[in-house]
């Protein structure tokens, strides 16, 4: 849900700017078929370690290396917006506290336990997280905030990650709605002055 409303509030704050909805309509990212790819397998994934499939937990590291990459790539051609410069950093910032912890995102258990014991449950199944404890590497990057209200509906717990990656979806729906989109040539022209 929070990425929802960041959508939702990066069209608002679009409007305001007397931006044009109709602008989130005709974008047109490169290489889509890199971020179709990453969701797909990313979902595979999950969904085979909720059913207990345990080359998906063996090779968790390897499976979120490549999804990652695959997304990373994706943001990197698209770099032209700024939004997707600051969804690039929450990625990274996930990727990291992720690849410190064997492939899998540390989650406060205790937080995401009291709050919703079934998703707490599948999520420890799923092959891509795993409970915070005191071996956990930079923890203060894994799911630790707690979402309030709404924003909590789907996920009860995120990480500061998400949060930037949130961040930079609003801005990216603000930017695309006010056609700010740095032209390739605008970008090389200002390196060679």
């Amino acid at each position: 849900m929070l990425y929802a409303v960041a959508v939702l509030a990066g069209i608002c704050a679009g409007v305001f700017a007397k931006g044009r909805l109709s602008n989130l309509i005709t974008i047109r990212f490169e290489k889509k078929w890199l971020i179709l790819l990453a969701f797909a397998v990313q979902a595979l994934t999950q969904v085979l370690g909720v059913n207990g499939v345990k080359w998906v937990s063996e090779y968790s590291v390897i499976i979120q290396i490549a999804v990652y990459f695959l997304f990373i790539a994706a943001l990197w051609v698209n770099r032209h917006y700024k939004g997707i410069l600051v969804i690039g950093l929450g990625c990274a910032l996930n990727v990291l506290v992720m690849m410190v912890n064997g492939g899998r995102m540390p989650v406060d258990e205790g937080l995401l336990a009291a709050s919703d014991q079934v998703l707490f449950e599948r999520l420890m199944n799923d092959g891509k997280h795993v409970a915070k404890g005191a071996a956990t590497n930079l923890a203060f990057l894994g799911d630790i905030i707690p979402m309030p209200g709404i924003l909590g509906y789907g996920t009860r717990i995120v990480s500061i990650g998400d949060i930037i990656t949130a961040a930079g979806v609003f801005y990216l729906v603000f930017e695309v709605m006010r056609g700010k989109k740095q032209d390739s040539d605008d970008f090389a022209n200002k390196l060679e002055v």
